[in-house]
C-alpha cells in the first residue's frame, strides 16, 4: 500500500499553540450547507467579515448572551469537540479552538478577538490546501 506523505501545514499567523491532523475525512463543506455565527453581543465587524469570507452562503447570526462565547459552526454537523483542548485554548481573549472534519466545522472563542483570529486561521487553511485536511487547532 503506497501511503503518500501528508502535505506540510502552512505557516499560520498568529502562531498556533497546538495543531493535530486527526485522520478523519478531509474538510469539504457542501455548497448548500449553512453556517451559524453565535455572538455574546452584536459584533457587526465580525458578521461583515464572515459574510465576505463565505460569499453567497447562508449564515444565521444568533446573540447567545454573556458568558456563552463566540463561535462559527456548520449548521447541523458540528464535529465532536475536545472540551479540555477547547477550554485551554480559549482561556485568553485571543485564543480559539478550531476543528474541521468531513462536512463540519467549528471555531470557538471566549472573546470576539479570539473568534477573529480563528477565522483568520480558517481563511489561511482554505487558501493553502485543496482539499483542506481534517484539522484540530487549539
Amino acid at each position: 500500500m503506497d501511503k503518500s506523505p501528508e502535505p506540510a501545514m502552512p505557516p499560520l499567523i498568529p502562531c498556533v499553540q497546538s495543531i493535530t491532523r486527526n485522520g478523519q475525512p478531509a474538510f469539504d463543506l457542501p455548497e448548500a450547507a449553512a453556517l451559524v455565527l453565535r455572538l455574546e453581543e452584536p459584533q457587526p465587524e465580525i458578521e461583515e467579515w464572515t459574510r465576505s469570507f463565505f460569499p453567497g452562503r447562508r449564515i444565521r447570526t444568533e446573540t447567545a448572551g454573556e458568558g456563552s462565547g463566540y463561535s462559527l459552526s456548520s449548521e447541523g454537523a458540528v464535529p465532536e469537540i475536545d472540551a479540555a483542548k477547547k477550554d485551554t485554548a480559549t482561556r485568553n481573549r485571543e485564543g480559539y479552538y478550531l476543528k474541521l472534519a468531513g462536512e463540519s466545522l467549528v471555531v470557538h472563542a471566549s472573546a470576539a478577538a479570539g473568534l477573529f483570529y480563528g477565522l483568520q486561521t480558517l481563511r489561511q487553511l482554505f487558501e493553502s490546501a485543496e482539499p483542506v485536511p481534517a484539522t484540530e487547532i487549539a
